[in-house]
């Protein structure tokens, strides 16, 4: 059974996320450093066919050692960038995580910044000591949200994602649901859309991805909660007792905001 974590947003509301353990971890880490390990293995082929041999280049020509240099650089880079830029440009994601089907967000349900994308990998260093992810293991085993330092320092937390193989079938109920409300386009007023903060748009975001994944009970209970707060600033809280409303206002309106508060 997936441990669950309650994530209460800058906007006081409470979103359920299954945190990821040790194992689904560890089986993306492995699956991500495969593909870096065939990135670092290709380049390192590359550099030594660019040599005439070893020991020319040792004993011989001393000043080709630039290229040695120039791959040992490139290895480096690839290793440390690999998790900070995927994490941070692909929604917390690596390829690894993507296969797994977990991903890394903020402590509070927001998406990672680039500052706690860099701290978290940043750490990895130290993590990793004395080898073969020591720290870091250890750390994930006990924590009671399976945090490793990086994780701590940048308040960070790896949940579970949707499952790519049930967006179908969860897509298909949540149309069901909404069928009827699909059809009615909401109007809003452009004045009152600019007013909304990145924290309004974030809520409505958060909203929207994980609806699909609730049960219903709790749909209809978040739905409120969210309509509560985003409807009366956009002048719509006349529809707050109809939740079939509510839901399909608030999904107009992340599709409406997503083009300008996306990044």
């Amino acid at each position: 059974m997936l441990e669950q974590s309650q994530i209460k947003t800058p906007e006081y509301v409470s979103i359920n996320f299954s945190i990821a353990g040790i194992g689904s971890r560890a089986a993306a880490f492995l699956i991500d450093s495969l593909i870096i390990g065939v990135f670092n293995f290709v380049i390192f082929i590359l550099a030594l066919f660019s040599l005439d041999s070893i020991i020319y280049l040792l004993f011989y020509n001393p000043d080709s050692l630039w290229i040695l240099a120039w791959a040992v650089l490139l290895i480096f880079v690839i290793n440390w960038s690999y998790f900070f830029l995927f994490e941070y440009f692909y929604n917390g994601k690596t390829i690894g995580k993507r296969l797994i089907g977990i991903r890394v967000i903020q402590d509070n349900g927001h998406r990672l910044t680039l500052l706690s994308s860099f701290i978290r990998n940043f750490l990895r260093v130290i993590d990793d000591l004395p080898g073969g992810y020591f720290i870091g293991i250890i750390m994930i085993f006990f924590h009671n949200k399976h945090k490793r330092l990086g994780d701590l320092m940048a308040g960070t937390i790896v949940v579970h994602d949707k499952a790519p193989n049930k967006k179908k079938k969860r897509s298909k109920s949540v149309s069901s649901d909404k069928q009827n409300s699909q059809q009615h386009v909401i109007a809003f007023d452009s004045v009152l859309i600019n007013q909304l903060t990145e924290h309004d748009y974030q809520l409505v975001k958060t909203y929207c991805q994980r609806y699909p994944d609730l049960p219903k009970h709790e749909k209809a209970s978040l739905t409120r909660q969210v309509g509560e707060i985003i409807l009366p600033k956009v002048h719509l809280d006349q529809h707050l007792n109809n939740l079939t409303e509510v839901d399909n206002i608030l999904h107009q309106l992340y599709s409406r905001l997503k083009d300008e508060w996306s990044y």
